[in-house]
């Protein structure tokens, strides 16, 4: 999700931005891209095939990368300009759910991108909430665009972290709520 996000594109007046936020049921990406274009929603539809392909200035573009969210999700809700869907891998669609966007008639137009991963009840919420919380996001450095990231932890022991990481990590703050 982090390389989609730097792989975007953004206003040249905005800075960069990623805000994760993880609750008891779901992790929302939040990036403030311009958004998506038919394109990209088709690109994200399909299996190898990447609106990103030939492009220099991308990291992915295998068509694949996304799909490894449904490892942890069952459902993915994504709202981005004027596109709303779900992807939804739960009986009755199964693997075909990765594939087949389920338009969300009411939504408002989302100014950015928003991925929601519906986690399966498999994932070990307190183990994923450590694991952000002793994120390096000096790791971050690869990003050739995201310059903030923000985390926000909104399960038992509240607390949000950010940390800014281009072109090198100046400040993290972990704030108990």
């Amino acid at each position: 999700m982090l390389q989609n996000a730097d792989d975007s594109k953004y206003d040249t007046s905005a800075t960069p931005s990623v805000k994760l936020i993880l609750t008891e049921n779901s992790l929302t990406f939040e990036t403030n891209e311009i958004g998506f274009t038919k394109a990209d929603v088709e690109a994200l539809c399909a299996i190898g095939h990447s609106s990103k392909a030939g492009q220099s200035d991308t990291i992915g573009e295998k068509g694949i990368g996304f799909k490894s969210v449904f490892s942890v999700a069952d459902v993915v809700t994504i709202r981005s300009r004027a596109y709303s869907f779900n992807l939804d891998t739960r009986p009755p669609f199964g693997n075909l759910g990765m594939v087949l966007p389920l338009w969300l008639e009411e939504h408002d137009e989302f100014s950015g991108t928003s991925v929601t991963l519906q986690l399966k009840n498999t994932v070990d919420l307190s183990k994923l909430r450590t694991q952000l919380l002793i994120f390096d996001f000096s790791f971050l450095l690869f990003s050739r665009k995201i310059e903030i990231t923000q985390l926000h932890i909104a399960i038992r022991a509240t607390s949000a972290r950010r940390g800014r990481a281009r072109p090198v990590v100046r400040s993290v703050k972990e704030v108990m709520h």
